[in-house]
């Protein structure tokens, strides 16, 4: 490699600011263990700009400086087809999507013979066409070959690998790309669920309502509606957003004045959600205030359209967010509602009139509580893990026996969701499988417990789940066949009451542990892992780490107590976080580790 080379590809590094951070605060809070991450937070946009090829340089700087030049995407990567020949740019169809590696600076490039020269990189995570970013496992590392030929006395790329797509170092993907929270309705409610995508600052508003209409994750099928089912896209592929008002225009297909009403008001209470979330933080785009969608030269219709529509709140829907600001503590047999959040130690809520609802006094024979966001419903297992206790309005009743093994129950509304292991261990009955059940505790003395559809388990077994807050998405750690525990996350389904009657198909979560005990939703687009880092201590000592896991992103860790078996989050964010151990401690972050938190010997985050 040239020495011109390797100091236009520092040229181009020292230009991109270090500002990336696995999740705020998180350095100052906790030991990071994982490589640097990629940026979960949108930072304002920097205008890379790699150096094209000059002369005398070797194949080897030509294929380091069309990778380097990746970086760009202006003019459809025009400074990195510099590096192709005319045939080879001209094959070269640069999809969306793009390799992301740890740094331009460590490229292992080898010539083999003098037609061709192979790179090796370390390789972080990759950006589909979707917009979704997957980790990589630790240490991973991508290899390709590139053809080489000499044109005009000077080496250039005359083939590249199949398929290929872009390398971008984690420092420059997140100068160039920004995250978006994509929102989506629920199929059974006025609520929108948000997806995280990232997209490059040019462009971006097209990029987002191209989004919205498009289908969801395959793992949120079933349970959202999507404007795609009606055939509505854009009638021409541009977004504009007036630099003075801030309103994006947004041209549908004639489609979209001729599909149903509901859908036409959840296209406009979408679209808002989305499109104001393109903001100023990306500089180069101008922030949204609202949306106007026309099709066919006339403003889509829909019933009780506000003139102009700011909000989702405007067109009768929610945003997903965080279930309440309470957490209730529990202490020998009575229950407290407490304070939750990022700025410390739990605090008694119960004399500010934050929370009114009393709430029971719990047997010591039941343990491992769940509760409605109110605190009506409070459901906790027996200490044998074979039964499940509700209070409602503070009257006990029992669920009539269903399954064996279950796990801490988690809330939607007022229903009860538990997995188990169907057969009871009475008599020695052999266990006939894993499941999952909904109590419907507003039944009161008549509960019960009704099995969802859960068809892809199979053999595997649910050793925990959480319901999101606003109960379209259920998170796992899923135990199969083989003792291997895995991270899982899939749409909740409901029928047209909006009961829960099953669990779409799951997707696995890249988390580089090396088993799983526990999951918790820390906000509304991330999760919290409970696992240990080594199998020994997974099956001897409990778990020891934590994962905080973006829906769309690259896992960070920290350190947790030893032993711990269970996290809690009262939904507020990534600092939001509780863990419980074997023997009945709750422990709280705090500073560079963790504090007991004095009188709690169990935690319930309402609503979750």
């Amino acid at each position: 490699m040239t020495p011109g080379r390797t100091r236009a590809r520092w040229t181009l590094a020292l230009l991109l600011p270090l500002t990336l951070t696995g999740c705020a605060g998180l350095a100052a809070t906790g030991t990071v263990h994982a490589e640097q991450p990629i940026s979960n937070a949108a930072v304002p946009h920097v205008d890379v700009q790699p150096i094209g090829p000059y002369d005398g340089e070797s194949a080897e700087d030509v294929v380091t400086g069309f990778l380097v030049a990746g970086a760009s995407l202006d003019d459809d990567y025009g400074v990195a087809r510099q590096f192709l020949t005319s045939t080879a740019s001209a094959k070269w169809q640069s999809a969306e999507g793009a390799v992301i590696t740890t740094s331009d600076s460590d490229f292992k490039v080898t010539q083999q013979g003098s037609g061709r020269v192979r790179v090796s990189a370390a390789e972080q995570a990759v950006l589909d066409t979707t917009g979704h970013i997957t980790a990589r496992e630790p240490n991973s590392r991508i290899d390709a070959s590139f053809g080489v030929t000499r044109v005009g006395g000077q080496w250039r790329i005359s083939s590249l690998p199949a398929g290929f797509r872009p390398w971008i170092s984690n420092v420059n993907f997140s100068q160039v790309y920004t995250p978006q929270r994509i929102y989506y309705p629920s199929a059974t409610s006025r609520v929108l669920v948000p997806d995280v995508q990232w997209y490059p600052a040019a462009g971006l508003a097209t990029a987002v309502a191209r989004a919205v209409l498009a289908a969801p994750p395959t793992w949120l099928q079933g349970a959202l509606r999507t404007p795609n089912q009606s055939h509505i896209g854009l009638a021409i592929n541009a977004v504009p957003v007036d630099p003075n008002t801030g309103v994006a225009s947004i041209d549908l297909t004639a489609s979209a004045q001729r599909a149903d009403g509901t859908v036409r008001t959840a296209l406009w209470a979408a679209m808002t959600a989305s499109l104001t979330g393109v903001n100023s933080t990306v500089m180069v785009v101008p922030s949204v205030t609202r949306v106007e969608l026309t099709a066919g030269g006339n403003r889509v219709a829909a019933p009780h359209l506000p003139a102009q529509p700011a909000t989702a709140a405007d067109l009768g829907y929610a945003v997903a967010g965080s279930p309440s600001a309470a957490l209730i503590t529990r202490n020998g047999s009575v229950l407290s509602w407490q304070g939750s959040g990022p700025a410390g130690p739990l605090r008694d809520s119960g004399e500010s009139g934050e929370n009114t609802v009393r709430l029971p006094a719990i047997s010591s024979k039941y343990y491992d509580l769940g509760a409605d966001t109110s605190g009506d419903a409070i459901a906790a297992l027996s200490i044998d893990r074979a039964s499940l206790g509700v209070w409602v309005k503070r009257s006990f009743h029992v669920v009539p026996t269903f399954a064996g093994n279950l796990t801490r129950p988690t809330f939607t509304g007022s229903t009860a969701l538990v997995a188990g292991i169907s057969g009871t261990p009475r008599r020695g009955a052999a266990p006939s499988g894993g499941g999952v059940w909904a109590v419907d505790t507003a039944a009161g003395s008549r509960v019960t417990a009704r099995q969802l559809s859960v068809p892809w388990l199979g053999r595997s077994v649910v050793l925990a789940l959480k319901v999101s807050a606003e109960g379209a998405r259920v998170a796992m750690v899923v135990r199969d066949g083989q003792g291997r525990t895995s991270v899982q996350v899939a749409g909740l389904l409901r029928d047209t009451r909006g009961f829960p009657i099953g669990i779409g198909t799951p997707v696995t979560m890249p988390v580089a542990l090396a088993s799983y005990a526990d999951v918790a939703w820390l906000d509304d687009v991330t999760l919290g892992v409970l696992g240990a880092t080594t199998p020994e201590k997974g099956h001897t000592q409990g778990a020891d780490e934590i994962a905080l896991v973006p829906l769309s992103g690259q896992p960070d860790m920290f350190s947790a107590p030893l032993g711990v078996q269970s996290v809690v989050s009262g939904g507020s964010g990534t600092d939001d976080i509780y863990v419980l151990d074997h023997r009945g401690s709750v422990w709280t972050r705090q500073g560079a580790g963790w504090a007991r938190i004095p009188g709690a010997d169990d935690l319930a985050a309402p609503g979750t």
